[in-house]
């Protein structure tokens, strides 16, 4: 009996069952802001035009991207000891941050498109990871 519940704990890292769990868990935060970032395109586009809905999905990406980044770099570390744990969420954190911050920057800099519905696009993927925290639950 023993020996079945280590053999079954034994696993490798790419295999570990916490983190492919809060992988997908941060796939379906990605989709809940995609959802709520396309209501917002569509919603811009209707009022606005096409212009202020590509903005608005380009600035949705950009969040987007930004949890998934957030996401991926958490639960790498799957059962781990706490120190490891720790190093992985600031490590997320701040490459979550580097990525959003470079990504408007160059959107900014370079695309021509109005800087609002950029971040109206951004701030509604913000909102559908705030309803993904209630609709997603483990």
């Amino acid at each position: 009996m023993v020996s079945d519940i280590k053999q079954s704990m034994i696993h490798s890292p790419a295999d570990d069952p916490q983190r492919s769990r809060g992988r997908r868990l941060a796939l379906r935060f990605g989709g809940g802001q995609l959802v709520a970032v396309g209501l917002l395109a569509v919603g811009s586009f209707l009022l606005h035009g096409s212009l202020s809905a590509q903005a608005t999905v380009v600035g949705g990406v950009v969040g987007i991207t930004g949890q998934l980044i957030f996401g991926w770099v958490m639960f790498a570390p799957g059962i781990a000891a706490i120190r490891r744990l720790v190093h992985a969420l600031w490590w997320a954190e701040g490459m979550k941050w580097l990525w959003v911050g470079g990504a408007l920057t160059a959107t900014f800099k370079w695309s021509g498109l109005p800087a609002l519905d950029v971040l109206i696009g951004l701030i509604g993927a913000q909102v559908g990871f705030v309803m993904g925290l209630r609709w997603f639950r483990e």
